[in-house]
């Protein structure tokens, strides 16, 4: 049990920090629109997909592999608390039309993502 959280921790620490690193990356855009979370949630997405995708290729799923990547990584990259409270931002501000493009695009473009990862995994075996 302390070996699985120990993977989660350092998958989740190294997510974070690619997370911060996009933040970093986009904050000369973060003024009109939440680029950060919408980002890494996409990028999240991606490779939660791939990632998903080749270890049910090679049924390693429930595997530690699946952990430090998937729980940990992943988790730590996307964030759904972020993103409700910049909508909330967005609806405060009553930026409609950036709401709904944001609730919108980050549902849709993220469940793309997350296909387009599966399928590249898919094809790779």
């Amino acid at each position: 049990m302390w070996k699985q959280g120990l993977l989660i921790f350092i998958g989740g620490g190294l997510g974070s920090l690619l997370r911060f690193g996009i933040t970093k990356i986009t904050a000369p855009m973060q003024n009109f629109f939440p680029w950060a979370t919408f980002s890494a949630n996409l990028l999240g997405c991606f490779l939660f997909g791939l990632i998903a995708g080749v270890l049910l290729q090679v049924d390693t799923l429930k595997s530690e592999g699946a952990l430090l990547l998937l729980v940990g990584f992943c988790g730590g990259l996307t964030t759904f608390s972020s993103f409700i409270n910049e909508s909330h931002q967005l609806l405060s501000a009553q930026s409609f039309l950036l709401l709904v493009l944001y609730n919108i695009g980050s549902l849709f473009l993220g469940m793309l993502a997350l296909a387009l990862g599966y399928w590249i995994a898919k094809s790779m075996f």
